[in-house]
């Protein structure tokens, strides 16, 4: 595992998605590793479990973003 420094991001609300050590979140972002997942505002973001309780994809205003399970 990578450890990176993010800029910009709020530490205080920093989160990995559950399942995944690539994707986070914070109360501003989604991240994919150190890159802005754009379109997304967490607040009216919604995540798609599987039945592990691992995020699959991120939905929000009709856009999709399928995350990498690897």
């Amino acid at each position: 595992m990578q450890i990176s420094k993010l800029e910009g991001a709020d530490t205080k609300t920093f989160k990995l998605l559950q399942g995944h050590y690539q994707y986070a979140v914070d109360k501003y972002f989604f991240y994919d590793g150190t890159q802005v997942i754009e379109g997304f505002n967490p607040a009216k973001t919604r995540q798609l479990l599987n039945n592990k309780g691992q995020v699959t994809a991120i939905i929000s205003n009709n856009k999709r973003f399928k995350l990498d399970l690897n």
